[in-house]
């Protein structure tokens, strides 16, 4: 039963990562607030050495460190009131090559690595826009890096996989991935359950997903 097991859930003062809720400008706003006074178990590290600032290759860090957080800067500060429609602001294909050239310099969990993620594969679209560029299976990929990567940072339980859960959860459903649909609910339910407290089967949680709480599920998910 889950309840007899402990459960590390991870939360934070601050988004940390997702771009739609503006984590890039309030975690720099968080920064210059706490300064030397923020003892988490990274800002305590020396940079480049902890989780969310590795660094892979010095020599090229820098540059890419800056025009990423160029980058953020534009879409946090511009993006949702002069530019509604991010491809507009900046192109694709120049994020992409952002992220490829972190590839080299970078840690997959590096914090700018994970924010550049959510730009290029945002939870919400306008309409007639993105979503209609990006490939779903190409989306899946993007989701599914980003996930894993919060997970090794901050633990399965983390508040900000839940909405990147549902949207696997969707998107494979789309594509009539049945086993990754329904892997993907499960999560979506067991990280509910625990941060939440809202569960299925009269109030107990459950370690196993039956057929109707998978059904019950995707409807909810498709209606949210």
């Amino acid at each position: 039963m889950l309840f007899e097991k402990i459960i590390q859930i991870t939360i934070a003062y601050t988004r940390m990562v997702s771009y739609e809720f503006g984590a890039y400008l309030s975690h720099e706003y968080a920064k210059k607030k706490f300064k030397e006074k923020c003892y988490c178990s990274d800002c305590s590290q020396i940079p480049g050495e902890s989780k969310l600032t590795k660094i892979l290759d010095a020599s090229k860090a820098a540059d890419v460190l800056l025009d990423t957080e160029k980058a953020l800067n534009a879409f946090s500060e511009y993006g949702h009131i002069e530019c509604p429609n991010p491809e507009y602001l900046m192109p694709r294909c120049y994020l992409k090559d952002l992220l490829k050239r972190q590839d080299e310099a970078l840690g997959r969990t590096h914090l700018r690595r994970m924010q550049l993620l959510s730009l290029l594969y945002p939870l919400e679209y306008q309409e007639d826009s993105m979503e209609h560029m990006i490939p779903k299976e190409e989306m899946i990929a993007g989701y599914e890096e980003l996930t894993e990567s919060m997970k090794e940072v901050w633990g399965d339980y983390y508040f900000e996989l839940f909405p990147y859960y549902k949207k696997l959860a969707l998107l494979n459903e789309d594509l009539d991935n049945q086993k990754e649909t329904k892997a993907y609910s499960y999560k979506v339910w067991r990280l509910e359950s625990v941060i939440y407290g809202s569960c299925f089967n009269d109030g107990q949680w459950e370690d196993e997903l039956t057929e109707d709480d998978f059904q019950y599920l995707m409807e909810k998910i498709s209606v949210e």
